[in-house]
């Protein structure tokens, strides 16, 4: 056994034999069937007839169930020393849900200086088990810097540092910190990572329209004149940009408890809900007012353009959003098509029906994508699918007949769609996951132990994430400041003045009571997104997370009125925690 190489191979020969308990853990206990080779050496000194049939083993394997946090810090390695890589990932990914990092700092040197003192140890064993702790405490410096960097003293990466120093002498993680801490000292203070100032670097030149062009030096003054691919480029440039700076951890479900607490712990997840905000601000203002020109004046004169004008608007804003699905940003195409299903703009009924036929067919076709039906099936769907792949495919079963239509004319005139590579998704879909799994699985069990079960659920959710944002990584355009220009000068309306506005433009009925009207309509447009809590939210485009929260709401802001701080969704009756609870036990079952 000694002198053969044991070779894992990739099959389903898991069966689960039981549970072990110990004190302070509770382990799920697996029988694997492996199959191992000898080494060359073996085979050259027995002879290959000797050893040339296959020899199998079954190993006993666990895996942690629930745990105290001291025994959780011991399965970082295996009984035989080994590092768990799953675990560390796991447990890496998700302590903060049951601990600080300080804390799990201390309790690994303790773990680690405790090897010293025990002589029940074999030293070859005591001696593998440091060095996988080692390796441990390199992976989290490695994969999680940001729980290192804690302003003003960086109180955690100095401890790290000085028992690196005294303790572990020829290591490489005294470096690391050196290097870390330099790096954090030069950041800068307000680490504002919001929509308004993600940088100009440039991640290509071959997607380019930027302020630099001496071809087009004129500002554009109205949405209509700018080019609609232009346009959802640079929303996906923006996008990309917030979505790869979104720290995973920030979307686990507890945090948003902590957040109707009064605190503000997710400020990378909070820069992406402010920058969808903002786009369907835009598409309500745009669609509301003149369609010539995006100032303040225009929004006095906008009673008097013709359904015609404005369904010009409308179909703009559908156009952009086909291009966004073909760039696969499913951030803002969602953002779009809320702004659009909001009241003010769904009520507008010969807007509507001035827009072509074609057109209303394909926000049809896009609105299906966006849909919540089903727990989000057709976004999910297309996420598997196109998620890391280099472009949209037109066979896709969510796709429509317009927008096949559309994918094949444009693989057929060029070669335009080789070079979309990126993913955005709407980061709603994992936010509302990430909130089920909270609400649904408790966090203490078995009189006082760390549910680890709910851990790897919540870690599978977060590893979805850092796939899409390795996929972010590829998209090929740079920011046009020309565009970001006209972008902060459109005039943004309150909900009360958007709702006061269309019904200016189109006057309700007269038997019909506006407010009673205006509380019905909101109901059935509400749609589940990932509303935070920012103050400047319409709840009937689609901000709430109200029918899947863990408690009241995930966010206070989706029931205020636009910069009114009005509660505007009374009408709720039963009780957000029991349809959460209800739902998540439906899809997790």
């Amino acid at each position: 056994m000694d002198a053969s190489q044991l070779v894992l191979q990739q099959q389903s020969s898991y069966k689960v034999w039981g549970e072990e308990r110990v004190e302070g853990a509770v382990y799920v206990v697996y029988l694997k069937k492996v199959r191992y080779h000898c080494s060359a050496a073996v085979l050259q000194e027995r002879g290959e007839e000797d050893v040339s049939h296959l020899q199998w083993e079954t190993l006993k394997l666990r895996s942690v169930k629930c745990a105290t946090l001291e025994r959780i810090v011991e399965s970082l390695t295996t009984e035989s020393g080994d590092v768990d890589s799953s675990f560390i990932s796991v447990f890496f990914a998700t302590y903060r849900s049951f601990s600080t990092p300080r804390h799990i700092l201390n309790l690994i040197i303790d773990r680690y200086r405790h090897l010293d003192k025990d002589l029940d140890i074999r030293q070859d064993l005591r001696e593998k088990i440091q060095k996988s702790v080692r390796s441990a405490i390199g992976a989290w410096l490695d994969g999680y810097s940001e729980d290192f960097n804690v302003r003003p003293d960086f109180a955690c990466l100095h401890a790290l540092r000085y028992f690196a120093e005294h303790e572990l002498p020829g290591e490489d993680i005294t470096e690391k910190c050196r290097l870390k801490l330099d790096t954090f000292t030069r950041q800068p203070l307000d680490g504002d990572c919001g929509a308004d100032n993600v940088s100009d670097v440039t991640i290509d030149a071959r997607v380019v329209d930027d302020d630099s062009s001496t071809t087009q030096p004129t500002e554009w003054s109205s949405f209509m004149e700018i080019p609609c691919k232009h346009f959802a480029e640079q929303l996906t440039y923006t996008d990309a940009q917030l979505f790869r700076r979104v720290i995973a951890h920030h979307c686990l479900g507890y945090l948003w408890s902590r957040r109707l607490k009064g605190g503000d712990e997710a400020p990378s997840i909070r820069a992406t809900v402010d920058q969808f905000n903002a786009v369907i601000y835009r598409v309500i203002s745009t669609v509301l007012q003149s369609s010539s020109s995006s100032s303040s004046s225009s929004l006095s004169s906008s009673h008097h353009v013709k359904p015609g004008e404005r369904a010009k608007v409308v179909s703009r804003w559908i156009e952009a959003a086909q291009e966004l699905r073909l760039l696969k940003n499913f951030s803002s195409l969602k953002a779009i098509v809320s702004g659009l299903q909001s009241n003010a703009v769904h009520r507008l009924k010969r807007v509507w029906l001035a827009v072509p036929r074609e057109t209303y067919m394909l926000f049809q076709e896009l609105s299906a994508i966006c849909s919540e039906d089903n727990n989000q099936m057709a976004s999910r769907e297309l996420l598997m699918k196109e998620g890391t792949a280099k472009f949209a495919d037109e066979n896709g079963s969510q796709n429509g007949k317009q927008m096949r239509k559309l994918i094949m004319n444009r693989k057929s005139s060029s070669n335009e769609l080789a070079s979309i590579q990126g993913t955005v998704p709407y980061l709603g879909t994992f936010l509302t996951d990430l909130a089920m799994i909270d609400a649904a699985f408790p966090d203490i069990v078995d009189g006082g132990m760390i549910n680890f079960e709910k851990r790897r659920k919540e870690f599978e959710v977060l590893a979805q994430i850092k796939l899409l944002q390795s996929a972010a990584n590829m998209y090929t355009m740079r920011r046009d400041a020309r565009f970001r220009r006209w972008w902060n000068s459109v005039p943004l309306l309150s909900e009360d003045e958007s709702f006061e506005t269309s019904c200016h433009i189109e006057p309700p009925a007269p038997t019909s009571n506006t407010k009673d009207a205006r509380s019905r309509k909101r109901l059935n447009f509400q749609f589940m997104t990932m509303g935070y809590g920012h103050q400047r939210q319409f709840s009937d485009s689609g901000i709430s997370l109200q029918s899947f929260a863990p408690s009241d709401s995930l966010c206070d802001g989706d029931k205020m009125s636009v910069g009114s701080g009005k509660n505007s969704s009374d009408s709720a009756q039963s009780s957000p925690q029991d349809e959460s609870l209800c739902l998540c036990r439906a899809i997790l079952r």
